[in-house]
């Protein structure tokens, strides 16, 4: 796998979760992780068919990446949420 293309999906993940942690609006991430798992995965799958087994897992190492912080990115929204509302848990929402 290639260190620098995993790193630059990194600094993106990175910079599109504080985006959406300090926009305040839900979306930026879970969009992201919503495009990575519809992208992703079926170009990973056509990369295995071919054989190519590096390109393959760096596009799934990538996916992992985007989906984790999208999730990390939902569940960020919902602590805080949770945190306004005295602790009581509270359900995601726009």
């Amino acid at each position: 796998m290639s260190g620098r293309a995993l790193s630059r999906t990194f600094v993106t993940a990175t910079v599109l979760l504080l985006l959406d942690a300090f926009t305040g609006i839900l979306g930026f991430a879970g969009l992201m992780a919503f495009g990575a798992v519809l992208g992703g995965i079926p170009r990973a799958l056509l990369a295995w068919q071919r054989e190519d087994t590096s390109t393959a897992r760096l596009r799934i190492a990538r996916t992992g990446i985007y989906v984790a912080v999208g999730l990390l990115s939902i569940g960020a929204y919902s602590a805080n949420e949770s945190q306004g509302r005295g602790g009581e848990l509270a359900p995601i929402r726009e």
